[in-house]
C-alpha cells in the first residue's frame, strides 16, 4: 500500500487532469496489484523455503540410508568372517575328535600287544625254566612239553619219530 500512496503524492502542479485521473487509476491498480503480487511472492518463497527443508530432510534421510547400507554390508562380511572362522574350528574340533578317537584305538591296540608280550613273556619263562629241568636232570628220561617233540642232548628239539 505504500508503494500506491508513494504514486499519489507525486502528483505535479499544473498536470492535466485526464492525466491526473490516470494516475490516481495507476496508483490504485497498483497499489492493488502490488499487495497481491507482495502476497503471492510471500507465498512463493514460504513455499521454496518449505521445499528446500522438505529436500534437506530427503538429502539427510538419503544419506542416513547410505550408511546404514554401508554399516549393513559391513556386517554382513563381518557375519561370513565369523562363520568362516566356526567352520574351521569345527573342522578342528572333527580332528581332534578324530585324533583322540585313534589315540583310542592305539591305546587298545597297544593294551593288547601289551597282553601278548606278557603271555609270550609268560610262554618263554616256562620253557626256559622246562629247559633249566631238562639240563639238571639225567637226560631225556621225560618228555615235558608239545606232543611229538623230544628234548635230547644239551636240550636240543628233535622230531619224535613215533
Amino acid at each position: 500500500m505504500a508503494f500506491g500512496s508513494q504514486l499519489a503524492v507525486e502528483f505535479e502542479e499544473g498536470e492535466n487532469f485526464n492525466i491526473r485521473i490516470l494516475r490516481e487509476k495507476i496508483s490504485a491498480f497498483m497499489s492493488k496489484h502490488f499487495t497481491e503480487v507482495e502476497e503471492l511472492l510471500v507465498s512463493t518463497v514460504e513455499n521454496l523455503e518449505h521445499e528446500e527443508l522438505i529436500e534437506e530432510r530427503a538429502q539427510i534421510q538419503r544419506l542416513e540410508k547410505l550408511k546404514a547400507e554401508s554399516e549393513l554390508r559391513e556386517c554382513g562380511r563381518e557375519c561370513l568372517q565369523l562363520k568362516k572362522e566356526r567352520d574351521g574350528f569345527n573342522e578342528t574340533v572333527k580332528s581332534i575328535s578324530e585324533d583322540k578317537r585313534i589315540m583310542r584305538e592305539l591305546k587298545k591296540g597297544n593294551c593288547d600287544l601289551k597282553g601278548e608280550k606278557l603271555k609270550a613273556e609268560t610262554e618263554i619263562d616256562f620253557y626256559e625254566r622246562k629247559f633249566e629241568d631238562l639240563e639238571m636232570s639225567d637226560g631225556p628220561t621225560s618228555n615235558f612239553g608239545v606232543p611229538g617233540e623230544v628234548v635230547g642232548e644239551k636240550g636240543a628239539v628233535k622230531e619224535s619219530q613215533a
